[in-house]
This record gives C-alpha cells, sequence and structure tokens, in this order.
C-alpha cells in the first residue's frame, strides 16, 4: 500500500494548514481518497481564493472515504465525484444529508468569484451522488472490493464526522479525521470506548495536529464565562453577536444559551440556518456521540430567514436588546458583517468570536486589536466600542488530550498531519515521551 499526503502538511514557511487529501493506491490496484478539501483565501484584497491540492494526477478514483463534511475535508467531493464517475463516496448518513446545504453555499460562492465548476453542484448531481454512495448508518465495518474493508465510528468533532479505518494488504491504517474529546451541546466528545479492541495496535495512526502545540480551557469554562458576559450585556441594554462557523458551531453556541436561560436565541445565515434544520431530522444521529435535541430548547432557537429580511431590518434598527449568533466567523462579509456594523459601535454590546478567526480577515484584525480600533468591514470604518470577547470553543482536541487519543489507538506508528509545522513538531515531542514513533511528512511526501 502506498499512501501520498496531497494537503494540509505545509512547510515552515507556511501560515495556513491547508486542505486535506491522502491518497491511497493499493497492491491490487484500487484507488482510495481520504478526505478531498479545499480552503479559501479570505484577506478582504484578494476577495474569494480558492486553495486546493489540484491538479489531482491520477486516471481512476475507485472509493472516496470523507471523515466530515467541513470544506478543508469535504470541498472538492463534487469536483471529485464529477471527474472520476465510477468512484463510489463512503461516508456517514449525517455527512451525506449536511452536504446538500454545505456543497450548494460552496458551490455559489465559488461562482459568484469567478470560479466556476470548481464545485459543480445542483440538486440532480447531488441525487446521482447519493446513488453512487455507500452510506454509512452506524459504526461498523463496511466491505469494499478487492478484500479491503473499511470501519468508522463517531470523533466527536461534528455530527456524522468519524475517524476511518482502512484495511487493505494485510495493512491497517486509521486515518483521525478531526477530533474533539469535550461534550457539546449537539454531540458528546470520543472516548475510549469509541475504539474497539480490535482497532488497537495498527500499522499507522494519521492524527489531526491543529492544535498540537495548545492546552485550551475546558469547554464547559468558556462558555460559563461566555453567557456571563452576554447576560451583563443584555441587562445593560446592550445587543449580542456571536460570530461562528455555519456547520455546528453556530447551533451548539445558540443552544449553550438556551440552556443558560438565554431566550430567544436567534440564528442568521442561509447555510446555518438549514444546518439547524438538518440536525433535527432523524438522518442527523448515526452514533450513540449524537445527542438528541430537545423540542423546548429547538422551539428556544429562531431562524431569522423564517421571518423574511423586513424582520431582519427591523432587528438591525431596534433599540431593543437580542442575542444573535451569525456567520461567517471571520466577518469577511454577509449577516455576521451586517450585524457587526450595528453592535460594534455601541458600547454596551458584545461581540462574540467563537473559534478560529482566518488570517487576514476582519475577524483576524478584530481578534489582534479589539477594542478601540477602526474595523473595515465591507468598505465601511466601524468603531469598535463594544466589548469584543474571543471564546475558546473549538471541536479540536488539544496537545494533550491528542496524546491520549494516539495512545488509546497504540499504533505501531503515528503521521502527524493536518496542523502547522510547529504544532506538529510540538507534538511530536510530547508523544515520544509515550513511547510512540513519529513521523512528519511534508506536502506530496509518499509513505
Amino acid at each position: 500500500m502506498q499512501l501520498k499526503v496531497l494537503g494540509s502538511c505545509p512547510g515552515y514557511n507556511k501560515s495556513d494548514i491547508g486542505p486535506v487529501g491522502i491518497l491511497v493506491k493499493t497492491d491490487s490496484g484500487v484507488t482510495i481518497l481520504v478526505d478531498c478539501g479545499m480552503g479559501h483565501a479570505g484577506n478582504p484584497d484578494v476577495g474569494y481564493k480558492p486553495i486546493t491540492f489540484l491538479p489531482l494526477e491520477i486516471e481512476r478514483l475507485d472509493y472516496l472515504l470523507l471523515t466530515h463534511i467541513h470544506i478543508d475535508h469535504s470541498g472538492l467531493v463534487p469536483w471529485a465525484m464529477q471527474k472520476y464517475p465510477q468512484a463510489e463516496l463512503v461516508t456517514t448518513g449525517p455527512t451525506l444529508a449536511l452536504g446538500s446545504a454545505v456543497w450548494s453555499d460552496h458551490e455559489r460562492l465559488a461562482s459568484r468569484y469567478g470560479y466556476p465548476g470548481l464545485v459543480p453542484f445542483n440538486e440532480v448531481f447531488y441525487k446521482e451522488m447519493r446513488e453512487r454512495t455507500i452510506c454509512v448508518t452506524k459504526p461498523d465495518w463496511y466491505h469494499l472490493r478487492n478484500d479491503i474493508r473499511v470501519y468508522f465510528n463517531s470523533n466527536g468533532h461534528s455530527r456524522g464526522s468519524a475517524y476511518i479505518v482502512l484495511e487493505a494488504d494485510g495493512k491497517r491504517v486509521v486515518f483521525s479525521g478531526d477530533v474533539s474529546l469535550d461534550d457539546m451541546p449537539t454531540i458528546s466528545g470520543m472516548r475510549e470506548a469509541n475504539i474497539p479492541p480490535e482497532i488497537r495496535g495498527a500499522d499507522i495512526l494519521f492524527l489531526e495536529s491543529t492544535y498540537g502545540a495548545r492546552a485550551i480551557k475546558p469547554r464547559p469554562e468558556a462558555i460559563a464565562a461566555m453567557n456571563k458576559a452576554i447576560v451583563a450585556a443584555l441587562r445593560h441594554g446592550g445587543k449580542v453577536l456571536a460570530t461562528a462557523l455555519s456547520v455546528e458551531r453556530t447551533q451548539d453556541i445558540a443552544l449553550d444559551q438556551v440552556r443558560a436561560g438565554i431566550s430567544p436565541v436567534y440564528i442568521d445565515g442561509a447555510l446555518a440556518a438549514s444546518v439547524w434544520e438538518i440536525y433535527q431530522r432523524s438522518e442527523g444521529y448515526w452514533s450513540a456521540n449524537d445527542v438528541l435535541l430537545e423540542l423546548n430548547e429547538v422551539q428556544r432557537v429562531k431562524c431569522l430567514l423564517d421571518y423574511g429580511n423586513g424582520f431582519r431590518a427591523k432587528m438591525l434598527d431596534s433599540k431593543l436588546s437580542y442575542s444573535i449568533v451569525a456567520s461567517p466567523g471571520s466577518l469577511q462579509g454577509g449577516y455576521s458583517a451586517a450585524w457587526a456594523k450595528r453592535i460594534l459601535p455601541d458600547p454596551r454590546s458584545l461581540l462574540l468570536q467563537c473559534g478560529y478567526q482566518f488570517e487576514g480577515t476582519p475577524g483576524a484584525e478584530l481578534e489582534r486589536f479589539g477594542s478601540g480600533m477602526l474595523l473595515e468591514l465591507d468598505g465601511e470604518s466601524v468603531a469598535v466600542n463594544s466589548r469584543v470577547m474571543r471564546v475558546d470553543v473549538s471541536a479540536h482536541a488539544d496537545r494533550y488530550q491528542l496524546a491520549e487519543v494516539a495512545n488509546w489507538f497504540s499504533p505501531k506508528e503515528v503521521v502527524l498531519y493536518h496542523g502547522a509545522r510547529s504544532a506538529r513538531e510540538r507534538l511530536r515531542e510530547l508523544l515520544e515521551t509515550d513511547g510512540l514513533t513519529v513521523r512528519i511528512p511534508f506536502n506530496n511526501d509518499i509513505i
């Protein structure tokens, strides 16, 4: 078996991690792609600029194994499925369901900014993709051709997300995907029980390393501080805006507030609203880690798109206090930027940054300088008089949790991917103290 690292393993001179993709060629001639991601530069000077590992120079693709729906892992899946019409997609039911919303939204953005065809997607093609999908409905083994087997089980990162085990040529390789050990409102974190004894001792574990150099605050502490700040802002007559990623983070942040007695909480953003609707369907659950949503909580989360633009306009001009969760998370434009223009100038109000702020975006500038600055939003200079607060609610395991995951799997070798070079170096030092053999590849390296 040969494994080629296509992306997410940059050298020292790269600040962006990049999209994820691992190309597998078995001795029997079967070609498999594990994740097929895409990034984009969010710098206002360049607008939307795709970051890919294309061209993908293979004649045939047999299977595409997808760990989860986030764009850095799934963005080029429609492209690959169109280019290789014989390929079959293997992923979980929730990931497939979320794909209808995520890929449609991404196709719209790519076409809008001058990249038509990069994400070829519409309802007809989605139906074709579903017909070419082996849909994983529970944690289990699934048989592919030439005695190849794959196993999926929850890794706690988001609805439908999974680590994947690939068995071929007498070898066993584990791909962690993005991992979280922290419980969130819509999904429980990964546990050692998610790894059956037969899975342990694999030949290689590809372990994500996003926070390989960081320790993060326990999520309950971060959420408690967030909710305390929200209540204080609302009591003083201010408004609250939380900016977050559309998939999983927006929905979790809204539920975190509802469970603290803050109600109603409004979600704004077409993709975020679509994801919220999918989470309420039966197909949104596939493993014991998924949290069944309570009806009384669901009813206290309101989607602004259900009310129409007139309602949003009234809220933007309203003097009443309210709490909004909007995307995109880095304030590149859209609904979050529109709300930020109204909220940032008000010293009584609060803006919460929930998660990673992409380099070169207004969100990254705001995180760096905070209150007192002038922030450029959609060509308009906005005075930042409100309180600005970062909320560490990432759904990635930190360096100590990643070490715990590595020891759960007990592989013969750990390959660190999906992380900056410096983060992977720091994580290697920690893993080697546990006696693990660790490798750090670069993009295009072959194992």
